[in-house]
């Protein structure tokens, strides 16, 4: 067996977006100018969410109801991504309501991995010279949330080997190592 580990970025929409996933301005409660208006925070974090994650559902964005604006102070969100939990956390970046968000897991489209490692192997193995298609075959879940240094394994068939690939989550951004399994 070849001797490999590879690397995926994720796509540079991705990247830029999860640096800290937005800031939201003006969040600020008009009743309650010593606290956060978490319900505008929510609705703002699951339409940046659902942009980003497509083409994956996202919903069910949840904040707390009463935050007092502090600078510098972080709470916890959640949202739910093609039916996984996604952790959320936010930071007050000031005392009138601007924060920023990224979240506490990443989270994988399978088949985008599934496609880069297939991709990633067929170029492998034709230098090699195995005949035949590279298939992969990761599961059933179209999404996977995992902390870093989280993973989970693929099928692969190359030619006429069998084996499987270890996949290991580096980041929230979801840049991924690929590595055989002995």
């Amino acid at each position: 067996m070849v001797s490999r580990t590879h690397r995926r970025t994720p796509r540079p929409r991705l990247v830029a977006g999860l640096a800290l996933v937005a800031c939201l301005v003006g969040l600020a409660s008009c009743s309650h100018h010593d606290q956060l208006d978490t319900s505008k925070a929510q609705q703002q974090i699951g339409t940046k969410l659902a942009a980003y994650y497509q083409p994956a559902p996202v919903s069910g964005t949840r904040c707390p109801d009463r935050v007092p604006l502090a600078k510098g102070s972080t709470f916890q969100c959640s949202t739910v991504v093609q039916g996984q939990k996604v952790g959320i956390v936010v930071t007050q970046l000031d005392d009138t309501g601007r924060v920023s968000f990224k979240p506490a897991a990443a989270v994988i489209v399978v088949d985008k991995t599934v496609q880069d490692l297939r991709t990633r192997l067929a170029r492998l193995y034709a230098h090699d010279g195995a005949p035949g298609a590279v298939t992969v075959d990761c599961g059933t879940s179209p999404v996977r949330v995992i902390a870093p240094k989280g993973s989970f394994t693929c099928a692969v068939t190359a030619g006429t080997q069998h084996f499987r690939e270890k996949v290991t989550v580096e980041d929230v951004a979801g840049h991924v190592a690929y590595r055989p399994v002995s």
